[in-house]
């Protein structure tokens, strides 16, 4: 097993600190990512399967606001590409960048899940 999947999804200490080290406060919004970000990943995938770029660039900006508040760098910066690309509407290399997201996503819930 390499380093990098070692590596956590979420900065801890930067999620606490996000959360006022409020224990019941952090619960609460991994819980209402785990229920809301599945659907904003569906719309980021029909988005550039429907060659969509105003909806792409929408979609991953708000999947981009919720990783940041949860502190999961990682994932977030892959939003804020496919973001960048809708905004710019150039969708080469989205397709890469959607699985991609998908793959650090996936990471992220099964962390989450284990955390809380």
């Amino acid at each position: 097993m390499s380093m990098k999947a070692l590596a956590s999804c979420v900065d801890w200490d930067e999620l606490r600190s996000n959360c006022g080290e409020d224990e019941e406060l952090l619960k609460e919004l991994v819980q209402i990512f785990l229920s809301e970000s599945p659907q904003m990943l569906e719309d980021i995938r029909r988005s550039w399967l429907t060659a969509d770029a105003l909806a792409l660039k929408q979609t991953a900006h708000r999947l981009k606001g919720s990783l940041v508040s949860l502190a999961a760098n990682s994932a977030a910066q892959c939003a804020q590409f496919l973001e960048q690309l809708g905004y710019e509407a150039k969708l080469e290399g989205a397709g890469e960048g959607v699985a991609e997201l998908e793959r650090r996503m996936s990471a992220l819930h099964a962390e989450l899940k284990q955390a809380v």
